[in-house]
């Protein structure tokens, strides 16, 4: 029906003013006709049927927000329990990095050791070579 109102039969032009006039007279007041004719009393069912859509819809959600609530508590005590698990992990790993490091710098400070030590000698066998040094 709605197409026939913005095009003709064959569907390739727009309506003309006579065609929409006579559209308006015949179809439209069919329509009205029928649409007067359908009472209060009819959405009784629709508006019955629309309740218990609502209600099952409602108590569906309330089941979901339930569900919801009770996986989020499963998930905190995962967390919980595995809290304790991480945090002796990263202790483990951070005190190894620490080591790790403290191992790296006693090679360096012994390295730097061995280095002043070969300074001294040079610098005492330079004094012994020239006097005017020592001064």
């Amino acid at each position: 029906m709605l197409l026939s109102i913005s095009m003709q039969q064959d569907g390739t032009s727009p309506l003309t003013r006579g065609e929409f006039d006579s559209f308006k007279q015949n179809d439209f007041a069919l329509f009205r006709s029928e649409f007067e004719a359908f009472k209060k009393d009819d959405f009784v069912p629709l508006r019955e049927e629309f309740k218990a859509f609502q209600k099952t819809t409602n108590d569906q959600f309330q089941k979901l927000g339930e569900y919801i609530k009770a996986e989020a508590e499963d998930t905190r005590r995962y967390i919980d329990k595995r809290a304790d698990e991480t945090t002796r992990h990263f202790d483990v790993v951070a005190e190894k990095i620490h080591h790790d490091m403290v191992g790296i710098h006693k090679d360096k400070i012994s390295q730097h050791d061995d280095k002043l030590k070969n300074h001294e000698q040079r610098l005492k066998k330079l004094e012994k070579q020239s006097p005017l040094l020592a001064a």
